[in-house]
């Protein structure tokens, strides 16, 4: 993900990428809908809970039932814009490179994580049990604290804590180290990008996991910008439109019942979607500021759920009022608020302070490894 702190490195927004991200962050907000309905902390929800009785569910059921899969598409768009991003940028340290990432990701990465701590502590007490997430203890509270939740060190690979949505940002974390020496090794160029999904794929087959996924999808998200640059003319570009169109369609035909769909569909879609930008089929504006949100609703949507849920079990409130639409609506209304705020006003201060600070430091490390 990247932000308007990095606009040095970028010639113009990707609207149409940014929105598609929005789809994504709304995506997930969607799927994580069912955390309203679960048992106990940690156990799927209950086999009596049919999807298709959420709120709206003629609407967004694609969403959900298939929201999770946001997470890939996440993975696609964070390989495609790093490429983008980067591209002329080979010459960056290493030690500027992770501070962007640490400006950008952590400030509200570490107060949601504090949040959650005092709410789960919360209803340990009130309840006497945890809300959504059961894995709430001092090893994986460290392991979140240096964004490390899903680097193998946890309980179970399948088992999140704390804020649990970060688990595929702590992945991120892990594949941008592999990007970083890719990009100083080759440059960023298509050789590049398809030395990268070799790698992601012999990864892949030879140690299948979480993060050979993310790998692999981030390196699709890299050979599908280098493909879209590549269509810089006007006949190039009206090839990309329909070829990527035609590969959308054909993949939804073929792999519509199995997972193989996504690792077409979605690099498809960037191509297309960059494609129908250079003709004037822009989302501008509505792009940009949907885009600027979905880390800070993709981290803040589980405290809020965890906070009502505390009320309604404190107070025995029904868990059918969950399946509401007016309930739905106003719950979506208030974390596009809550993100739009946090946006604002803690993401963008935070970033630029802890850029600030850290180029200070930066700064007096180089004279003093000159004097």
């Amino acid at each position: 993900m990247y932000t308007r702190i990095e606009k040095g490195f970028i010639e113009h927004r990707l609207h149409n990428i940014d929105f598609l991200r929005g789809i994504g962050a709304f995506s997930v907000l969607i799927w994580h809908y069912q955390h309203f309905f679960f048992l106990n902390a940690g156990e799927i929800p209950p086999p009596s809970l049919d999807h298709s009785t959420q709120p709206l569910y003629v609407f967004f059921a694609i969403f959900y039932d298939h929201g999770l899969k946001a997470v890939q598409f996440f993975w696609t768009i964070s390989g495609f814009v790093f490429f983008y991003v980067y591209r002329f940028k080979n010459t960056i340290s290493i030690e500027e490179f992770a501070l962007a990432r640490f400006a950008r990701l952590y400030p509200l990465h570490f107060i949601t994580l504090i949040i959650v701590a005092i709410e789960q502590i919360c209803s340990m007490s009130l309840l006497e049990k945890f809300e959504i997430y059961r894995i709430n203890d001092i090893r994986h509270f460290i392991l979140n604290v240096f964004m490390a939740s899903q680097w193998g060190l946890q309980y179970s690979a399948n088992m999140y804590s704390f804020n649990g949505p970060i688990w595929s940002v702590s992945l991120e974390i892990l594949v941008y180290m592999q990007f970083y020496v890719i990009m100083k090794a080759f440059n960023i160029n298509i050789i590049s990008a398809l030395l990268f999904l070799v790698w992601a794929l012999i990864l892949k087959f030879s140690a299948p996991s979480w993060l050979s996924d993310c790998t692999v999808f981030f390196a699709l998200g890299g050979v599908s910008q280098r493909i879209s640059l590549g269509l810089a003319s006007f006949k190039l570009t009206i090839f990309g439109i329909f070829f990527s169109g035609f590969v959308i369609l054909l993949s939804i035909g073929l792999y519509s019942n199995s997972n193989k769909i996504y690792y077409i569909l979605f690099p498809s879609l960037l191509i297309f979607a960059t494609s129908v930008e250079k003709f004037g089929f822009s989302t501008k504006k509505i792009g940009d500021y949907v885009g600027c949100i979905t880390y800070s609703s993709y981290l803040i949507h589980v405290p809020l759920q965890i906070f009502i849920l505390i009320i309604c079990d404190y107070f025995n409130f029904s868990h059918e009022i969950f399946k509401k639409v007016s309930f739905f609506v106003i719950y979506i209304i208030l974390i596009i608020g809550l993100s739009i705020f946090v946006y604002f006003y803690f993401e963008i201060p935070s970033q630029k302070r802890v850029l600030y600070l850290g180029r200070r430091l930066l700064r007096a490390h180089r004279l003093e490894r000159g004097a």
